[in-house]
């Protein structure tokens, strides 16, 4: 997974770098190749199932990198090959060429459209549950081979935001040494302090939690893709349940978007979960131990100016207007408290009392955990940025005038012992001189 988005960012740079490269020998190569690949991929599905050598072409075009890098990186290719299209349409023919070039090349697309979806049909013709399972089974195999981005990838990227609020992690020990961790949290206003609980916990722990996301989070483009490459995944029940039979480390927001988008009479920090359960059944289910959590600071610094309704979206959803206060920015705190074990009920998942009994639990330890971490931030001297910074501004000035002391005093050290030094070697010139002169008045008198 981590490959793909990769080869999409890839993607994406060469787009940008087109509009700035305008060697012709290098888009005649890009094209060269590209048809080339897309030929072969093409004869893959327009030989007959019968035909001699389609099994290894497939094979091939199933197993080869350089294709499989053209597969994920296909929208900027797309992007790019009609750029180069129109350049060249619009410098070299007149505008009635130009139309009757298009019509051709539209004529052309099509009709290899056709072909491919005649290929296309032939597989799921009374045959769609089949070729339904195998892209589900896809889908599945993409899910659990996630591979974590290197930490130091994520350090850089957060960096910036770091640095504005920087983040403050209590009981982080308290994360068993295990994969089988659900961790359960709060939702703060924006969902901003979810980037940097994700890095301290990699930091921490080792571990990158897959987070349950919104299912509108991936219906956007290029931001699915930012998700998806941090390890977050569709937030529904199948899904989860492949992840823990995988023995994965999840992370769930019961109160998801609910909480992400407050509304100006909602209370900070407020836990907005209804009477959602599907985290604590699923737990007990698959014998998962929940990790509750919660994070303090954001909601601090950013205020709700209006509520816009967006009913059409989701019943009684609002879109909050967030105007960010800057004088305010201020650390964010993250703890962890004691894991709840779920072994103990036996994975009696369909008792509604076992259920609500660890969704309870989680939540009470949440509830505390957020009032632990208000008293930590409001006896925190250095909670703000403009304290912090002002400190260090304090710290440098400090280290600066200790540096240029210690430069003026070891310089005036060294000039006292060079003068005692001095000194020290004219008494013994004179000493020498007297004892000369002695020598020489004796040697007179004999």
């Amino acid at each position: 997974m981590h490959g793909r988005n990769f080869l999409r960012i890839v993607g994406i740079l060469l787009m940008m770098v087109s509009y700035l490269v305008d060697h012709l020998i290098l888009k005649h190569c890009f094209l060269v190749i590209v048809s080339s690949l897309n030929g072969l991929i093409t004869l893959s599905y327009l030989l007959p199932i019968d035909a001699p050598y389609r099994a290894s072409i497939e094979r091939f075009v199933g197993t080869s990198k350089i294709i499989k890098a053209l597969a994920f990186t296909r929208w900027p290719v797309c992007w790019l090959l009609c750029y180069f299209l129109f350049e060249s349409l619009f410098k070299i023919w007149s505008e009635e060429e130009v139309h009757n070039l298009l019509l051709l090349f539209l004529s052309f697309s099509n009709l290899q459209l056709l072909l491919l979806f005649g290929r296309l049909y032939y597989l799921v013709e009374s045959n769609v549950d089949a070729v339904l399972d195998l892209y589900e089974q896809a889908c599945e195999r993409d899910l659990v081979k996630f591979t974590p981005p290197p930490l130091s990838l994520i350090n850089k990227l957060i960096y910036p935001w770091s640095c504005l609020i920087t983040p403050e992690v209590h009981y982080s020990s308290r994360i068993p040494n295990d994969s089988r961790l659900l961790f359960v949290s709060n939702h703060s206003l924006g969902g901003f302090e979810m980037p940097l609980w994700l890095n301290a916990v990699y930091k921490e722990r080792g571990i990158l939690p897959r987070g349950l996301a919104d299912h509108i989070h991936f219906a956007l483009p290029f931001w699915g893709e930012c998700l998806k490459s941090m390890g977050a995944v569709d937030g529904n029940r199948k899904v989860c349940s492949l992840l823990m039979e995988s023995n994965q480390p999840i992370l769930v927001y019961p109160g998801g978007s609910r909480e992400v988008l407050k509304k100006k009479t909602d209370s900070k920090y407020g836990l907005l979960w209804g009477n959602r359960q599907g985290f604590a059944r699923l737990a007990v289910q698959h014998k998962y131990t929940i990790v509750p959590c919660c994070a303090v600071g954001t909601e601090d610094f950013l205020d709700i100016a209006h509520d816009i309704p967006v009913h059409f979206i989701r019943k009684g959803q609002t879109l909050p207007v967030i105007v960010p206060n800057t004088r305010d920015l201020q650390k964010v705190y993250f703890w962890f408290g004691e894991p709840i074990s779920t072994n103990e009920y036996g994975g009696c998942y369909e008792d509604a009392d076992v259920v609500r009994k660890v969704r309870d639990l989680t939540k009470a330890s949440i509830e505390s955990g957020i009032q632990q971490m208000l008293e930590v931030q409001s006896n925190d001297p250095r909670r703000y940025l403009r304290q912090r910074f002002a400190d260090s501004l304090r710290e440098a000035k400090e280290a600066i005038t200790a540096n240029y002391l210690e430069k003026v005093f070891g310089l005036l050290h060294r000039r006292d012992l060079s003068q005692s030094q001095e000194t020290a070697e004219d008494e013994k010139d004179g000493n020498r001189d007297n004892d000369e002169q002695e020598q020489e008045d004796k040697t007179d008198e004999k």
